[in-house]
């Protein structure tokens, strides 16, 4: 078993500062103490135990029409709990999000689909998750068949 090691808030808030640095923003608390350590990134010590850090969802054309996106429910652990707030990160602002009881990722995520007409319904969106799993980056993958 992999142990576990708590640390205060004045610690973790360094984390991110260095994790911002070295440009790892997206990675997980122990892939930055990994680089700072000078270690591999990937080690095979448990390799079992990888935290799933990206995913990938189908967009809807109903998402376009409601506003949301929808969340395959196995991929509901990678989120915060329903209704608890995180920032989603699009290149069309920083948005206050959250899911929903119908597993849909709301917020005033309109002016993303204004700003992308040309997703259509089959495409894959990314979503990215940063180590303190309370931001979120929303991308455009590809495009479906």
């Amino acid at each position: 078993m992999t142990p576990v090691i708590r640390i205060d808030d004045q610690v973790m808030e360094e984390l991110k500062k260095k994790a911002v640095n070295m440009g790892l923003v997206f990675g997980t608390p122990n892939e930055v103490l990994r680089d700072m350590l000078g270690l591999d990134r990937n080690p095979t010590v448990f390799p079992n135990q990888f935290i799933e850090n990206t995913i990938e969802v189908e967009f809807l054309e109903t998402d376009r029409k409601y506003n949301r996106i929808l969340v395959p429910k196995d991929k509901m652990p990678f989120f915060p709990a329903v209704k608890e707030s995180f920032d989603l990160i699009t290149d069309a602002g920083v948005f206050a999000a959250f899911i929903n009881k119908t597993r849909r990722i709301r917020g005033k995520l309109r002016l993303w689909f204004v700003k992308h007409p040309e997703i259509k319904a089959g495409d894959r969106l990314k979503i990215e998750r940063d180590a303190s799993a309370k931001r979120y980056k929303l991308s455009v993958v590809s495009k479906g068949v």
